[in-house]
């Protein structure tokens, strides 16, 4: 049982290494893109050019992962809809995509990078989306 245990921990462990270390290697590639002016070749990830309910699929996940961190839905509508935003997790996941990260990595990445937006943003602001009642349908 232990040697069990120690496996799934193992197992665990070197898979969200290696999920942090693509998405951190995926941020650095948006990063020198910006830098360089080609940010506009970025890639966007196939499910993004395939039907809607991907998106809606990928929009499913990214409520998820935020509710658990009781961020309002509201806060994750502003953002999503936000063209500059939208743009850089679409490119986030396209270069996550490129390093064969599978569709639910590439959400939990760009759900950590809204995740940290809400941590930078003032508390009289958070507040004013906490108090905003609009909720994402899932």
């Amino acid at each position: 049982m232990l040697v069990v245990v120690f496996i799934g921990w193992w197992y665990v462990k070197n898979n969200v290494g290696r999920i942090d270390d693509n998405k951190f290697q995926a941020l650095k590639k948006l990063a020198e893109m910006e830098r360089l002016g080609t940010i506009d070749q970025a890639p966007i990830p196939s499910w993004a050019l395939e039907a809607y309910s991907n998106q809606q699929d990928f929009v499913a996940l990214l409520v998820l992962d935020t509710r658990r961190k009781n961020i309002p839905d509201s806060f994750l509508l502003d953002t999503w809809n936000n063209k500059d935003s939208r743009k850089l997790f679409f490119n986030l996941a396209g270069v996550l995509e490129e390093k064969n990260s599978s569709f639910r990595e590439q959400s939990m990445a760009v759900a950590d990078l809204i995740i940290h937006n809400w941590s930078k943003t003032s508390t009289a602001d958070q507040q004013i989306f906490i108090n905003d009642e609009r909720r994402i349908e899932t």
